[in-house]
């Protein structure tokens, strides 16, 4: 990619720039709509934060909301300035979500404190040891084959424990109407489709600009596949930890192992959404919930 196409207030010193035309809309604002996106990601991530406080959830959950709405404000930072300060604001926040996450997914089942400890310290060894060599390098490949280490794993993890999540929520579907197991697809396909608008903006952006000026600046703004990415990224990974956050709640009420190692949690949240599934969350659990829970017990 080439550094700015026209002068701005920030100094270009990142080491990626994208497809959408610099300063066009703002003398402010390198990239005006991969700028504004990130209000989704940040939105995504303040709800989830909510949600997960009014709820007593794990703090890994929290945690994992927090890191995305970072997520959210270091890339609005980072388009907004192409500056490679910016971009590691960006960037590490991006490596860190994972890590609650894999955390939460990975030790779902693992009913000793000790190893739970152990991993939790393998995870967040593994940013602190490759954010200081991209940092040294300024290598934008180091940073993708990092986190597409992490995002890989999320999804494999995911399919292994969906087998097991899967045989629980099918019992209990008037608990959770939207399945954890259904919902994990749903992220997955959602930040899949949102990696493909990624990958072209990278890979046909002369095509992209010479169709951008051919429909004109109304239209335009569609055709900013980076936004895109954001609003899919954004929303498959808000998906993926929520679906987790189901998962527990399901496993602690019906599985009795889960109940003993948590039995200082009270877990009691259940799942519903707003706009007609498109935006699930977790609520408290009410008591007319309780009159119609069905107390089956997976061993």
């Amino acid at each position: 990619m080439e550094g700015l196409q026209q002068p701005g207030f920030w100094p270009f010193t990142a080491t990626v720039d994208w497809c959408e035309e610099n300063y066009t809309t703002s003398f402010y604002i390198a990239e005006f709509w991969n700028t504004i996106s990130n209000l989704v990601i940040m939105f995504f991530g303040l709800f989830g934060i909510y949600t997960s406080i009014r709820c007593k959830t794990e703090i890994h959950f929290i945690l994992a909301y927090f890191f995305l709405f970072i997520v959210g404000i270091g890339s609005f930072i980072f388009h907004c300035t192409l500056t490679w300060e910016g971009q590691l604001l960006d960037e590490v926040p991006m490596i860190f979500t994972s890590m609650p996450l894999l955390y939460a997914m990975a030790g779902m089942k693992i009913y000793d404190q000790k190893k739970k400890d152990l991993l939790k310290i393998l995870l967040y060894a593994y940013p602190l040891f490759l954010i200081p060599v991209y940092v040294y390098w300024k290598n934008y490949e180091i940073f993708l084959v990092g986190y597409a280490v992490t995002v890989w794993i999320m999804i494999f993890w995911g399919y292994y424990q969906g087998k097991y999540i899967q045989k629980i929520s099918d019992q209990n579907i008037h608990i959770f109407p939207n399945q954890p197991i259904s919902m994990y697809w749903k992220s997955i396909m959602t930040y899949g489709m949102a990696f493909v608008f990624w990958v072209v903006d990278q890979a046909f952006c002369d095509q992209l600009k010479q169709l951008k000026s051919e429909v004109g600046p109304f239209f335009s703004p569609f055709l900013e596949f980076h936004a895109i990415w954001h609003f899919g990224s954004g929303y498959g990974t808000y998906l993926l930890i929520v679906c987790n956050q189901q998962a527990y709640a399901l496993m602690n009420q019906f599985d009795s192992k889960f109940q003993n190692f948590f039995k200082e949690k009270s877990f009691r949240y259940k799942g519903d959404h707003f706009f007609k599934g498109i935006l699930p969350y977790i609520r408290p659990i009410r008591e007319k919930d309780l009159e119609h829970n069905k107390q089956v017990k997976v061993e």
